[in-house]
Parts: C-alpha cells; sequence; structure tokens
C-alpha cells in the first residue's frame, strides 16, 4: 500500500532534508541557547516559577511547531510517483541507468554538464573510467543498466 503523505523514513535524502530544516528553525529562534539559560536558572530541588514554566511550554510549542513543519514541507516530495514506493532496490539501478545515459548523451553531442555527469557518478558508485571506453561500450552499458533498472521496478511492483 502506497502511503504518499507520510515522512518516509527509508529515504536518506528526505531524512536529511527533514533534519535541514528543523535545524534551520532551531537555530533561527535559538531554541537551544534558550533552553540552556532556562536549566542554569533551575534551582535543584525547587519547583518551577511561573516565568520558568511559561518558557518551557513556549520552548516545546516551538519545537513541535519545528518538527511539524519540516514534516510539512518534506513529505511531499516523493508524492508524484503513485504507483511506485522509493525504495533503494530501485534507486540504486535508476543512478545507474541515469549516468550511463548522460555520458551517452554527452558523447552524442548534447550539451551536459559535467559536474552532474560527476556527481552521478558518484550517486551511481560507478569507478571505470568513461573517457577510455568507446561509444558501443557505453552503449552496452547503458542497455545493460536499462535492464537492470527495468528487472528492479519489475520486481518492486511485485512485492
Amino acid at each position: 500500500m502506497f502511503q504518499a503523505w507520510r515522512l518516509r523514513l527509508d529515504d536518506p535524502k528526505m531524512v536529511k532534508s527533514y533534519h535541514d530544516r528543523h535545524r534551520l528553525t532551531v537555530h533561527d529562534c535559538s531554541l537551544l541557547a534558550r533552553q540552556f539559560n532556562l536549566e542554569r536558572s533551575l534551582l535543584p530541588g525547587a519547583p518551577l516559577t511561573e516565568a520558568q514554566s511559561l518558557e518551557a511550554e513556549c520552548l516545546d510549542d516551538l519545537r513541535a511547531k519545528s518538527m511539524l513543519k519540516a514534516e510539512r514541507k518534506c513529505r511531499h516530495l516523493f508524492t508524484g510517483r503513485a504507483l511506485i514506493c522509493f525504495s533503494l532496490k530501485v534507486a540504486e539501478p535508476l543512478a545507474v541507468l541515469t549516468f550511463w545515459e548522460l555520458v551517452t548523451s554527452r558523447r552524442k553531442g548534447v550539451d551536459v554538464c559535467s559536474r552532474r555527469i560527476k556527481r552521478q557518478k558518484k550517486a551511481a558508485k560507478v569507478t571505470k573510467a568513461v573517457a577510455l571506453m568507446d561509444m558501443k561500450e557505453l552503449e552496452a552499458k547503458f542497455r545493460a543498466a536499462r535492464k537492470a533498472y527495468q528487472i528492479a521496478k519489475k520486481g518492486q511492483g511485485e512485492s
């Protein structure tokens, strides 16, 4: 069953985005400094004063709002794929396929940024030197990557 509107914790990119957004809000509201000051003002064994309890409630509300905002911003990143859930089993062959597609396109003369190829090569975990390959080898690698992606995608749909 596909759960589009939930925060997907099996996707490292989404988890990183969530943490970055939450950390930014915490930093903007200076929650950590305010919490440190509140803890420093407490006396051991003494009950909280009215101002301290209000500050603690305010900090808790701001933290909860920050977490909800980060979740709301991150949870819809992959909702466009209604038929296919995110899976590392599918994402890895897709990264390899994208890399070989970019390399063959560049070799054919299409304008492809070299930094994008470097990033995609790192994501696909390809270590072979591409500059020494001829066009037939590149196309063979592309066809093999497409076949691997189709198999992974078909296996994803069955489970």
